[in-house]
């Protein structure tokens, strides 16, 4: 086997792909379907109050990360000797930082008049989510080495512990405790075994470097303020729906939606997530090769993207009633908005990985701000109006602003993409495949599904988007991955 320097940029994207795709789907599914059934178990309000929870916590353990994993990847994969000195540092880092923030939001929880149950869950919620922070200290310097097998190893089988702890002591009845404490026995898992992992790797120890520490803080703030704002225009809603009056059975509604979402992004995160190394070498090496890296990436998540957007907007009804049963039938109003998110969640996905790649992440920052402020605004209007219908409609509108402010930084440093070209094919078969789910609407959701992957599989094929020459290309790149294309 040749070794992964020696490969094609392509092919090195390719591999990491596949092997990332085992980690993460396996991941993702026993994560999709915990929460599928735990909507179901506990029902539409302490659904909403676990998702409140988690959701002030994740705003609050912003500050645990900063940016750290994402400029851990990229110069760990620019100079894999730097990785020990990375790994150590980050370490003492988050440990204290993580140690901050809960009190930080203990005081918050106590400030805001909270009872002792709701404190508890909040806090119980935040301490799963520092320990999943610590296990992906790990996976990202295992990403940085291009050992996505070793990182899927840590995300499957701590989503799949996460899965059967926490799911096992729902299904005996104990209810959000339950769901909690198996989540913070599976992450503990996860945590060990991934630092565990690294360590043999890279060998690094616990350190405290303070002219490291500057560099550190330096060059991450820009990818520290992309990461607030993210995950702030993505999760701000859920607050603000509490903040103003709604229930928790509303918010139970919207956050099972955006669970589906969630579970969806998987994707595109996969293609940045493989990409991601490979084009922070590439920006140094060879700019040439990034562009075409960059375009070939854009037309995955174009294929696989607009399909995705359409189909669930056909099925929203039947998918919301599948998912989640009766309780939740009101999550399919949320989908109206919701599942147009996917065409540009998985463009976005990319385009903020391609500008970290080129070591511009001010301008994510810029854009992930400037959206932060438009997110908000539009859940300040349409809120009120429109409850959580409205905090939807103001998703979609803030991802489509966020496509936007990127595609214009990308067109000024990689030149045009080409967009328009690539979409044309795939968004037509995607409509060919909406009109006969609208058509089939009121067929089982899985036959559905199995239908529409056909019809627009043939529509594809029939379009030109996917041609026999290409898919011979695929077929080479699998088996000869050393031979396709130029050397970079």
């Amino acid at each position: 086997m040749k070794p992964v320097d020696d490969m094609h940029p392509l092919a090195r994207a390719g591999r990491n792909l596949l092997l990332k795709t085992t980690g993460e789907v396996l991941a993702r599914i026993a994560f999709f379907f915990l929460f599928i059934y735990a909507a179901r178990a506990l029902g539409a309000e302490d659904f909403g109050r676990y998702s409140y929870a988690a959701t002030l916590a994740a705003l609050a353990l912003i500050g645990m990360d900063l940016g750290l994993n994402t400029l851990f990847v990229r110069d760990g994969a620019q100079d894999p000797g730097a990785v020990p000195g990375y790994a150590g540092t980050l370490l003492a880092v988050k440990s204290a930082l993580a140690v901050l923030v809960l009190f930080i939001l203990l005081g918050f929880c106590r400030a805001m008049g909270f009872g002792s149950a709701q404190t508890g869950l909040i806090m119980a919620v935040a301490l799963v989510q520092v320990l999943w922070g610590l296990s992906e200290l790990g996976v990202a310097g295992l990403n940085a080495l291009e050992r996505m097998d070793q990182e899927a190893l840590v995300k499957s089988s701590g989503r799949l512990a996460a899965l059967l702890l926490a799911g096992g002591l729902l299904a005996f009845g104990y209810g959000l405790g339950g769901l909690v404490l198996g989540m913070v026995l599976a992450n503990l898992w996860a945590a060990g075994l991934s630092l565990w992992l690294l360590r043999r790797r890279a060998g690094f120890r616990l350190r405290w470097e303070k002219g490291f520490l500057a560099h550190l803080l330096r060059e991450a703030l820009p990818l520290a303020l992309t990461n607030v704002f993210v995950l702030v225009f993505v999760r701000v809603d859920i607050v603000m729906l509490e903040l103003m009056g709604r229930s928790y059975t509303e918010i139970g509604w919207y956050a099972a939606g955006i669970r589906v979402i969630d579970g969806v992004s998987i994707v595109p995160a996969l293609v940045a997530g493989a990409s991601l190394p490979v084009m922070s070498s590439l920006a140094k090496q060879d700019r040439a090769a990034l562009v075409k890296l960059y375009r070939q990436a854009q037309r995955l998540v174009l294929l696989l993207g607009l399909p995705a957007a359409v189909g669930l907007w056909a099925t929203r009804q039947g998918a919301a009633l599948a998912l989640y049963g009766p309780q939740f039938s009101e999550t399919a109003r949320a989908f109206a908005w919701l599942a147009p998110v996917l065409a540009f969640l998985f463009l976005n996905f990319l385009q903020l990985g391609a500008l970290t790649a080129l070591g511009l992440q001010k301008k994510c920052a810029v854009a992930t701000g400037v959206c932060v402020l438009v997110n908000v605004g539009l859940n300040l209007w349409l809120i009120p109006t429109y409850a959580f219908v409205g905090a939807a409609a103001a998703t979609l509108l803030t991802e489509v602003a966020l496509f936007g402010l990127c595609a214009a930084y990308i067109r000024r440093h990689l030149g045009a993409s080409g967009l328009l070209a690539r979409a044309w094919r795939p968004a037509l078969a995607s409509l060919v495949m909406g009109l006969v789910l609208l058509w089939l609407r009121e067929w089982p959701l899985w036959g559905l599904i199995a239908v529409g992957m056909a019809v627009y599989a043939a529509a594809l094929l029939a379009l030109g988007g996917l041609t026999k020459n290409e898919m011979k290309d695929l077929w080479r790149l699998s088996r000869r991955p050393g031979e396709y294309g130029d050397r970079a």
